[in-house]
């Protein structure tokens, strides 16, 4: 019989880390760097229907997967149960490698560049606070769920 799953956070602390990544990390940022690469209004407008069609296909894709395979893991379980252990071992491995820390990585360097216009620091000190701040989340994430939510 399989283990029950545990709740590590509650709703407030989801909902603030949801909250967090995205007036922290993307209100501020993702739409300067859409109408740099699309200069019209119409264009613009394409980008976030489609970019919020895809989000929404890809949330209803995980939510039925998650009712189909009621076990902690998300992705790498279901890759492990549709395909193979090592498909999902692979993707496990991709996403320590590169994904997470590629995302940590740019969180970092938001926060460094507002910290950068808070004080008079150069592009060597953004980059070390983007470095800092990269080896605090990675240190958060190491120690899990609640000590990410300071729940």
């Amino acid at each position: 019989m399989p283990r029950a799953l545990s709740r590590s956070i509650g709703l407030p602390q989801a909902t603030a880390m949801v909250v967090g990544t995205i007036v922290g990390a993307s209100i501020f940022v993702q739409p300067s760097e859409v109408s740099r690469a699309v200069p019209t209004f119409g264009g613009m407008l394409l980008v976030w229907v489609a970019s919020g069609a895809l989000t929404w296909f890809g949330a209803s894709i995980c939510a039925e997967l998650s009712s189909a395979f009621p076990q902690t893991g998300g992705v790498y379980v279901f890759l492990r149960e549709m395909f193979s252990p090592a498909v999902g071992f692979l993707w496990g491995w991709a996403m320590f490698w590169s994904m997470h820390s590629g995302i940590i990585a740019a969180i970092a360097m938001v926060a460094a560049r507002y910290a950068a216009g808070l004080t008079a620091v150069g592009d060597g000190g953004i980059r070390a606070i983007a470095v800092g701040a990269f080896v605090g989340l990675s240190a958060i994430n190491y120690r899990g769920v609640r000590a990410g939510c300071a729940g």
